[in-house]
């Protein structure tokens, strides 16, 4: 997902947790249920985060940041929500989830 964001103009994509924003993160993949013998069904959660306050501002920059991840991704549920409540200050952020299959190595 990172190599198809970065090469459709999201240069701001990563896999890197502690990148300063604003960033694109695609994070761990979580399985969620089988898809019979061959695959299993899982989410792919993707971060937009961007730099406090949390004001209008960074309202917008989020909304546009999400526009270029759903032209290049398509469309994923997206919620409001702050990033690394660990940092000094928590970032501003959505998480969209993507729904995937992962094929079964041994089939």
């Amino acid at each position: 997902m990172v190599d198809k964001l970065v090469a459709n103009g999201v240069g701001i994509a990563t896999t890197e947790p502690a990148a300063a924003p604003p960033f694109v993160l695609v994070g761990l993949v979580t399985t969620t249920a089988t898809e019979g013998i061959g695959a299993w069904a899982a989410t792919i959660p993707v971060t937009i985060a961007v730099p406090p306050p949390g004001d209008a501002a960074a309202g917008a920059a989020l909304e546009e940041l999400l526009e270029q991840v759903y032209a290049v991704l398509g469309f994923g549920p997206a919620r409001p929500t702050i990033y690394g409540a660990d940092r000094d200050a928590p970032l501003p952020a959505y998480q969209i989830t993507y729904p995937a299959s992962i094929p079964n190595p041994a089939c």
